[in-house]
C-alpha cells in the first residue's frame, strides 16, 4: 500500500468550494434575516431567479459582479479520450460567466474583503 492518493481522473485541489450552506450562513451572520432557514430560503430564491432568467432571457447581469449567459452549442463530433472511440456530442445549452473588471480586480487583490463589489441599493 502506498501513501499516494487514489487516481480518480479529477484534478486534485486543496481549495474548498463555497456552497449554498456557506452562502446562507453568510447571509445569516449579517443579521439580514432572523433565522438560518430564512437565510437558506433567501439564497435558494436568488439562485432560482438566476436559473429562471437564464432559461427565459439567456442573460443575467449583476452589476459589479459579472454576466451569466446561456448559449446554444451545436451537435459536434467527439472522441473518448481513453479509448479514442468517436461519438456524437448532442446539441445543448451551456452557461458562460464573464467576471466584471471590479470582481477580477478584487480577486487579484487577494485577502481583501469584497466590500467594493456592493453596488447601489436596489429600488
Amino acid at each position: 500500500m502506498t501513501d499516494q492518493p487514489e487516481e480518480t481522473g479529477r484534478r486534485q485541489t486543496d481549495e474548498k468550494a463555497v456552497g449554498r450552506k456557506h452562502l446562507a450562513d453568510a447571509v445569516y451572520r449579517t443579521r439580514a434575516v432572523s433565522s438560518r432557514r430564512e437565510a437558506r430560503d433567501l439564497v435558494d430564491q436568488l439562485l432560482t431567479e438566476i436559473v429562471d432568467a437564464l432559461r427565459q432571457d439567456g442573460k443575467v447581469s449583476l452589476s459589479g459582479f459579472g454576466v451569466f449567459k446561456s448559449a446554444a452549442k451545436a451537435e459536434r463530433a467527439g472522441r473518448n479520450p481513453r479509448t479514442g472511440e468517436a461519438h456524437v456530442v448532442t446539441a445543448r445549452r451551456a452557461v458562460r460567466f464573464r467576471a466584471s473588471d471590479l470582481l477580477q480586480k478584487s480577486v487579484e487583490a487577494g485577502g481583501e474583503r469584497a466590500a467594493e463589489l456592493k453596488g447601489p441599493p436596489c429600488a
